[in-house]
C-alpha cells in the first residue's frame, strides 16, 4: 500500500492557479488492490488541479493500454482505455468522498488520488472484453463448441413460435 502514496498531490503551499502533475499506472499499481483482475498496462494518467481560494477542481485524464482476460478464451489481450473525469475539492469539518466531489479536513495538506485512478480506469472499460474476431484462442473455441448443449444450437423454440403470431390490436 505504500506504493499508492505516489499517487498524492500535495497542495499545500502551491498557489492559486493551475498545477500539472502526471503519473504512470503500471503493475505495481494494481497489484495493490485486492481482488483486481487486472495486472500489466502502461497508462498515463494527467492530473490538472485548479486551486481556488476555497475550492480546488481536479481534471483527471487517463490513457493508455491494460491487459485483460477474454470474457471467451480467457486468453490475455491488450486493451485502449481513454477516460476524463471532473472532481470538486472541498474543505470541512468532516472527510468525506462522493462521486464527483471530495470533501477534505482543514487540516489536511495533500490529495490521495490512487482510488479515483483506479475506479476511473475500471468503468471506462467495456462489460465485455473479448479478442477482435479471428484472434481468440483456436482451441479454447473448439472446446467450447463440443460442451454446447444441443438446444442451444437451434434456431427457434416452436412452443414460442406459436407466439409470434398473436397480432394486438
Amino acid at each position: 500500500m505504500k506504493y499508492l502514496n505516489h499517487y498524492t498531490i500535495p497542495f499545500a503551499g502551491l498557489k492559486v492557479g493551475h498545477h500539472r502533475f502526471d503519473f504512470e499506472v503500471d503493475e505495481k499499481f494494481f497489484a495493490c488492490f485486492k481482488d483486481s483482475e487486472l495486472s500489466k498496462s502502461k497508462i498515463q494518467v494527467s492530473a490538472l488541479l485548479e486551486k481556488q481560494s476555497l475550492v480546488m477542481i481536479l481534471d483527471l485524464k487517463v490513457e493508455g493500454i491494460v491487459t485483460v482476460p477474454c470474457d471467451r478464451c480467457a486468453d490475455p489481450f491488450d486493451l485502449s482505455v481513454e477516460a476524463s473525469e471532473r472532481i470538486y475539492i472541498k474543505f470541512g469539518d468532516e472527510a468525506m468522498d462522493e462521486d464527483e466531489i471530495i470533501v477534505l479536513e482543514h487540516n489536511e495538506h495533500e490529495l490521495k488520488i490512487a482510488q479515483k485512478i483506479y475506479e476511473l480506469i475500471l468503468l471506462h472499460l467495456p462489460s465485455k472484453r473479448i479478442h477482435e474476431e479471428g484472434k481468440c484462442n483456436k482451441k479454447v473455441l473448439k472446446d467450447l463448441k463440443k460442451f454446447q448443449s444441443a438446444d442451444s444450437k437451434k434456431k427457434s423454440d416452436p412452443r414460442w413460435d406459436l407466439l409470434k403470431n398473436i397480432k394486438f390490436n
